[in-house]
């Protein structure tokens, strides 16, 4: 079954005495889960772009082991890539103290409502290993349906989407790098849709005081995603199960 193919996979690697970056798909053998996956990246890729996997035995694992198979499984998925300037590729979901405020704010290490939010990689994934005690909801909206209520609503506004506006990089610059870069909030690329938007990066590059300020369509425009995504008929709510 697929928790024994990845116990077996797990055995294997831990054999090899690697770290987890030193790790290839190659030494977490899946051969069977693998086409689950497979499934699962065409859904992302083609589909509704979110994928549910649950139940999988998370308290019969320690933490160590926990992090070597979501690794695993992740790299039958892609090439994981540095969330920080820290070069962190897995991130621990969890309330340290992280101020609100400020260029350096990193929204999962804080016990603050996170806001909606995209963020910068072709494949996220999150593992829980234990339910927030208190609160935890998420809810998800999909960018593409506010594209299409905008383009009915609002349709001067969409075009001011496809412009570039300016995202603050969080304290993540390296040496001689901007605090700030510019995007679009839609685009097409490849000839698919693509989109990205989280309004706290946007904002700490206007607080900066080095980018123009945004003007009043581009306000407006951010406004209207901000209040689309409060719609109820536009989000999936759910909580997260220890495994999913």
């Amino acid at each position: 079954n697929d928790i024994g193919e990845i116990d077996s996979a797990l055995s294997a690697s831990k054999s090899q005495n690697m770290t987890l970056a030193q790790m290839t798909k190659a030494d977490f053998p899946l051969p069977n889960f693998s086409k689950t996956l497979d499934n699962m990246l065409e859904e992302l890729e083609n589909g509704l772009g979110l994928y549910l996997l649950r139940g999988f035995p998370a308290n019969n694992y320690n933490k160590d082991d926990l992090r070597r198979i979501f690794w695993g499984i992740g790299l039958h998925c892609g090439t994981a890539v540095s969330q920080s300037k820290r070069g962190d590729v897995l991130g621990d979901v969890r309330d340290i103290g992280t101020p609100h405020d400020g260029p350096n704010f990193r929204g999962y290490t804080s016990n603050g409502e996170l806001t909606y939010h995209c963020d910068a990689a072709d494949v996220t994934g999150l593992f829980c290993l234990h339910p927030a005690k208190i609160g935890g909801l998420s809810r998800i909206v999909s960018l593409s349906n506010i594209h299409n209520q905008i383009q009915i609503e609002r349709p001067d506004l969409l075009a001011i989407l496809y412009q570039p506006f300016y995202w603050g990089r969080q304290g993540n610059e390296l040496p001689g790098q901007n605090p700030y870069y510019t995007q679009p909030i839609f685009s097409i690329c490849d000839g698919k849709f693509a989109g990205r938007y989280t309004r706290t990066h946007i904002r700490t590059a206007e607080l900066g005081g080095v980018t123009p300020p945004l003007t009043d369509l581009q306000e407006q425009a951010l406004a209207l995603i901000d209040e689309i995504c409060e719609r109820p008929e536009f989000q999936l709510t759910m909580m997260f199960r220890a495994g999913d």
